[in-house]
């Protein structure tokens, strides 16, 4: 197949005529060795998990996955935190009522994404 697509004019003829099957190559009631011919469904793997939503959950997504999206968030709220703050002091209506080092307790009080919050919040 390289050998077809680095010849110019192979692809000239492709470019013009589109992709064309040799039907002596492909019969179409040819079977192919080693194609499954039952039926597919869940493995064993997977109806392991079916008494939970939350194993089953993690089986496609694995707490790996949620421990880099963790990790993540935090890294990126403390990236914002500052601005987040300032935009906060900004905004006050009655000037000076907060000092910036309030909203930054505050925010900063908030800021650990923790996968055991997350296993509580999803019922586990």
């Amino acid at each position: 197949m390289v050998a077809f697509a680095n010849g110019e004019e192979n692809m000239e003829a492709v470019r013009e005529d589109g992709w064309n099957f040799d039907p002596e190559n492909f019969l179409p009631s040819q079977r192919y060795p080693g194609l499954a011919t039952d039926v597919g469904g869940p493995t064993d793997e997977i109806m392991s998990c079916a008494d939970s939503q939350l194993k089953l959950f993690f089986s496609f997504m694995p707490i790996s996955l949620w421990r880099t999206i963790a990790e993540e968030s935090n890294r990126y709220f403390l990236q914002n935190l500052t601005a987040r703050v300032d935009r906060m002091l900004d905004s006050q209506r009655t000037p000076e009522k907060q000092t910036k080092e309030w909203f930054l307790h505050r925010e900063a009080k908030n800021q650990i994404v923790n996968l055991m919050n997350s296993y509580t919040c999803w019922g586990c």
